[in-house]
């Protein structure tokens, strides 16, 4: 008993030491500090002139900006009316809507829907029953900065309202 004390004790030292000898610092990759000469890349600034002889600023000269080497306009055209095209046919995009209550018990989700409707009837609230769950949502937002300001306005009567990315209708 006592010798399977010892080798377990043994074996669990020299696990810790070999673990502790592996953790060495060690330097990973390329030590040496990236550098890349893009003077050729930056825009010249133009810069005002004095006159010595009458103190006076001229106006600076305009330099000129470098071309682009290769035009991609067309490309860029013709990519963005495939996109047009692609979202003329479809009417939904990336949203997201406010969910108020999501439970099985009907009679609360009802009682949620009445005050949600009294108190925010602007955002179109609905209720949706999906077996065994209802659940009240409201508002169809297309960007991220008014779905938090109405966000805010509701979490302060419904503290378990969260705020859910989901395909949302254009209006048109």
């Amino acid at each position: 008993m006592m010798r399977v004390y010892l080798t377990n004790c043994f074996l669990f030292i020299s696990a810790v030491m070999l673990m502790a000898a592996s953790c060495s610092p060690k330097p990973v990759g390329n030590t040496t500090a990236y550098t890349e000469d893009l003077t050729n890349y930056r825009p010249a600034l133009a810069t005002a002139v004095v006159d010595t002889a009458t103190q006076a600023i001229q106006q600076p000269v305009a330099l000129a900006t470098p071309k682009p080497t290769q035009s991609s306009t067309a490309q860029t055209e013709d990519f963005i009316q495939r996109v047009k095209a692609y979202n003329d046919q479809s009417p939904y995009t990336e949203g997201y809507v406010i969910q108020v209550y999501n439970g099985t018990n009907r009679d609360k989700a009802l009682q949620i829907q009445r005050g949600v409707i009294a108190q925010f009837s602007e955002l179109n609230p609905k209720m949706a029953y999906k077996r065994p769950t209802y659940i009240i949502r409201m508002g169809q937002f297309t960007d991220l900065m008014s779905a938090q300001q109405s966000y805010a306005e509701v979490r302060k009567e419904y503290p378990s309202a969260v705020l859910l990315p989901e395909k949302v209708r254009f209006k048109n």
